[in-house]
């Protein structure tokens, strides 16, 4: 019905989507990098580990998320050091 073709996978099978399975990974070294270095709250711990995850840049587009869904850079602690130099 209207083309499109329903695929279903295996609820709990890593192979069936690996990009979530990459972003599960990285998220829980993440929030232990995070707890290693004393963060104890764990809202805040996720909050850092979003911030960072989604300013960094992406190796295959050379830019970060928050850039490409907002379409301009996001500004950070560096701006406000250096205003005038804004991207």
């Amino acid at each position: 019905y209207y083309g499109v073709n329903h695929l279903t996978t295996p609820p709990y099978h890593p192979a069936s989507n690996g990009l979530i399975e990459r972003f599960v990974r990285s998220f829980k070294e993440g929030l232990a990098k995070e707890r290693s270095s004393g963060e104890t709250d764990k809202a805040k711990a996720v909050r850092n580990f979003l911030r960072s995850y989604r300013w960094s840049p992406h190796t295959s587009t050379d830019k970060s998320p928050a850039d490409l869904i907002l379409r301009h850079p996001i500004r950070t602690a560096l701006h406000r050091l250096h205003p005038n130099h804004l991207e």
